[in-house]
């Protein structure tokens, strides 16, 4: 069976799905005919995209408000995904953010929040969703890195350090 034709039947969750890359990611699962279910803090664009990839490509494209550092909210969208499709196929780990500055300036509460968002958020949906995929014997994670992975970046230390912990 083609790649083509398995997608064409998968359920994909996408976090940070709403813009940049999320955006493309969600595009690119939907033309190759995926069910979607979008995860990511701004609902009207979430909702835009969502009437978009209906009307182009004609497929399921399910979306939750949340903030992917609530552990509470995360496990609960994690559940009505499964209640709505009944399985996972494929978890795209996308939501991020990034904060620019000095070690030696950085607002600590800020650097963490880089950490919850990039890291903690990715092992919570995770967490959630893999009982289901073990249980079906099948499955694909696919979490967004960054070349920084085990580099150093003078501007982005929280960033570097949540995409190295992440691979």
């Amino acid at each position: 069976m083609s790649a083509t034709k398995k997608l064409n039947q998968a359920v994909v969750v996408i976090t940070g799905a709403s813009r940049g890359i999320g955006v493309s990611i969600a595009h690119s699962f939907a033309k190759a005919g995926s069910s979607l279910c979008h995860i990511a803090r701004s609902a009207p664009e979430l909702k835009a995209l969502q009437q978009e990839l209906i009307r182009v490509y004609m497929v399921s494209v399910e979306v939750w408000t949340a903030d992917i550092t609530d552990i509470a909210r995360v496990t609960s969208v994690a559940h009505e995904i499964e209640v709505c499709y009944g399985r996972v196929d494929v978890i795209v780990n996308n939501a991020g953010i990034i904060q620019f500055d000095l070690v030696e300036n950085v607002n600590v509460q800020g650097w963490w929040r880089v950490m919850e968002v990039n890291l903690l958020g990715p092992v919570t949906l995770t967490r959630a969703l893999l009982p289901r995929m073990l249980e079906q014997g099948a499955g694909t994670i696919i979490n967004i890195g960054s070349r920084l992975c085990g580099g150093s970046a003078k501007y982005l230390s929280a960033y570097a350090c949540s995409k190295t912990a992440l691979l």
